[in-house]
């Protein structure tokens, strides 16, 4: 499965990622590409959804490769991950 979403998200070139901004913005959700060019972030239009997805550079130093992260609000706790 990991090699579905590298072929989907890989590569660093904006170019790649058009078909998920297209899926984005047809779906009505905001698509922005991260700081440094090296992944990008997909939010709803509307904060009370309470999701984002990312794609990037891995936050876990254990992982060599980019990695998608899905985070959600689960309840009255918001600081929970």
């Amino acid at each position: 499965m990991q090699d579905i979403f590298r072929r989907w998200f890989g590569g660093a070139g904006g170019a790649q990622w058009r078909e998920v901004s297209d899926w984005a913005d047809a779906a009505g959700h905001r698509f922005t590409r991260s700081r440094d060019g090296s992944g990008f972030i997909i939010q709803p239009s509307q904060a009370a959804a309470g999701w984002r997805l990312e794609w990037g550079p891995p936050q876990r130093h254990y992982l060599n490769s980019p990695e998608l992260r899905l985070r959600g609000e689960i309840g009255p706790t918001s600081d929970l991950q």
